[in-house]
């Protein structure tokens, strides 16, 4: 958009959808600009849904910076601190309430982001004395419920497996390396399932703690079996993911 559109499309709407990824490994066959272009096509994807029930909404700039410590290992990996995440998602709302736009929604499009946007949701309307809202949007729960209906895999699939694979297939199918595919699946362990409620709050847990070398959980970079994922089972992730989030905005963003 040319600044003569945002212009115009400030009188029409005040909820901008800011996808929030990074720029990390998802194993030899998916780019690393993966979170980036599925968070991209999320916001896209909600502002189309929206007009459909009423209510006008714009993608924002793509916040495709994030924090990634634990896949440096992986070559072309980019990690910022948390606090210099935080940092820009906030001054990308406060800029653009400068221009009349008071509703935000950070789209996750890399969990390591969660945690960072919740404070900068919080944060954004802090430094506005309550003028501007936002919201945190985290869709990995909704993808924990419908992965067992939708991927074809019945072993536990994750970070560019089956489903991450079928969601790139649906916008940028030519920068998915069907030749790199291959299957790689995480040990269970008992003691996984111990202490109930022990994942990471990104991921509908209670418990908080150090990350471990991405590289020492996978050689590969990714797990699963990204050679199951097909366009159609991408498509219906995003009409599940964006469905939801599509509400929770509808709840807390429209007055």
């Amino acid at each position: 958009m040319s600044w003569a559109e945002v212009e115009k499309v400030r009188e029409t709407t005040r909820i901008v959808l800011i996808p929030c990824g990074t720029i990390e490994a998802h194993g030899p066959h998916l780019p690393l600009n993966s979170d980036n272009i599925q968070a991209d096509y999320m916001c896209r994807l909600m502002v189309k849904k929206l007009a459909a029930d009423g209510v006008n909404a714009v993608t924002g700039p793509v916040m495709c910076f994030g924090n990634n410590p634990e896949k440096i290992r992986f070559p072309g990996t980019i990690h910022f601190n948390p606090g210099l995440v935080q940092t820009i998602m906030e001054e990308i709302c406060l800029n653009l309430f400068r221009y009349g736009f008071d509703r935000f929604a950070f789209v996750m499009g890399h969990g390591g982001n969660a945690a960072i946007q919740e404070l900068a949701a919080q944060e954004v309307g802090v430094k506005t004395d309550g003028k501007a809202r936002a919201v945190s949007l985290n869709w990995l729960q909704v993808t924990k419920e419908v992965y067992p209906k939708l991927l074809k895999s019945k072993k536990r699939e994750g970070h560019g497996g089956e489903g991450e694979t079928s969601r790139v297939m649906v916008h940028h199918p030519k920068l998915v390396n069907h030749d790199a595919m291959l299957a790689y699946y995480l040990e269970e362990t008992p003691a996984a399932d111990e202490v109930p409620y022990s994942r990471s709050p990104a991921y509908g847990g209670g418990v908080g703690g150090p990350l471990r070398d991405f590289r020492e959980i996978t050689p590969y970079g990714h797990y699963g079996d990204p050679s199951l994922a097909t366009t159609e089972t991408g498509h219906a992730l995003y009409d599940a993911i964006c469905t939801w989030m599509n509400r929770v905005i509808k709840r807390d963003l429209v007055d």
